[in-house]
């Protein structure tokens, strides 16, 4: 297709000046974060209607719609995917229609992360692992108790009184 190509062609060439591409013309830029696919992180998708963080140790790649969060730290996805984070969260996030929530770093970067013990970490891990387990074995087991058990652990770690407590949970007005 000769027309097609001649057409194409100043675009390919004023790619090919491009300093920040990579190694064909049609990469417009190079990924040098590539290799951190490979490593542990925390996969979320750009928009959701509950907070849906998901701990990869496999080495997965994501496409154009999910971010990820290199860490080995695995206690993160428990916060991450607590009731009082989700609620945070939802105050300083933009909404979409319906309710739906944007994952933008700007606003996944403003939530606070508060310090952890080693027994409060070894307790985060432990039930992400469990939660991850019962997953693997049924993806529709209920594990709402252990997530409760998350959210208590959460709670105790930004120091929530119980009236806050309430508040997260819907069960009164700030």
């Amino acid at each position: 297709y000769p027309a097609i190509h001649a057409w194409f062609e100043p675009f390919r060439s004023n790619l090919k000046k491009r300093q920040d591409q990579g190694h064909y013309f049609w990469e417009l830029r190079s990924c040098i974060y590539w290799r951190e696919f490979e490593q542990p992180k925390i996969v979320y998708p750009d928009i959701y209607e509950h907070q849906s963080f998901a701990w990869d140790e496999n080495g997965y790649y994501s496409v154009n719609t999910t971010y990820f969060i290199p860490t080995d730290e695995k206690w993160l996805c428990a916060l991450l995917n607590s009731r009082g984070v989700e609620w945070f969260y939802s105050h300083v996030s933009n909404k979409v229609r319906g309710g739906y929530l944007r994952a933008f770093s700007d606003y996944i970067t403003q939530i606070p992360i508060p310090k952890i013990t080693e027994k409060q970490e070894t307790a985060a891990v432990s039930l992400v692992d469990r939660i991850l387990a019962a997953k693997e074995h049924d993806p529709d087991a209920d594990v709402s108790e252990l997530e409760g058990e998350i959210d208590e652990l959460v709670y105790q770690l930004y120091g929530l009184t119980k009236e806050e407590i309430k508040i997260v949970e819907g069960k009164s007005e700030p």
